[in-house]
């Protein structure tokens, strides 16, 4: 469950959020519509860790996501995935080679659980053919 609670976030003088809250169940499917500019990347910037809300709260199944708390902190953004809008995948490294690079360096997976888990996922996307494609 994730929990926002009356964030807000400027740029300079621009207002990117103002007084956001949102409650997402386990299971929910969330979409986040609206013009360029409204902050929707703002928001999932700020819920993963990317950004810091300059008000408000955003908790993890009910725990402050405290970014003082460096360690706790770490973990729980560990429990998270984020996909940018701009893949910026390594064009120097496969497909099945960039999927298991952050497993590897972040969640110290060998690389034998990390190559395990990017075919799983590849194959359920049905990119498994292109594991060993280049961006």
């Amino acid at each position: 469950m994730i929990r926002v609670e009356h964030i807000s976030k400027q740029f300079d003088k621009t207002k990117a959020l103002k007084d956001v809250s949102l409650n997402i169940e386990r299971g929910d499917i969330v979409s986040l519509i609206g013009p360029s500019g409204s902050g929707k990347s703002t928001l999932l910037r700020c819920i993963h860790g990317l950004e810091r809300p300059d008000l408000g709260k955003i908790y993890l199944d009910d725990e402050w996501m405290n970014p003082d708390d460096e360690k706790k902190y770490r973990s729980q953004r560990n429990r998270m995935g984020f996909v940018f809008q701009h893949f910026n995948l390594f064009p120097n490294m496969s497909v099945l080679q960039n999927c298991k690079l952050a497993q590897i360096e972040v969640l110290n997976k060998s690389n034998q659980e990390a190559e395990e888990t990017a075919l799983k996922y590849l194959e359920r996307v049905g990119l498994l053919e292109k594991k060993d494609a280049y961006p």
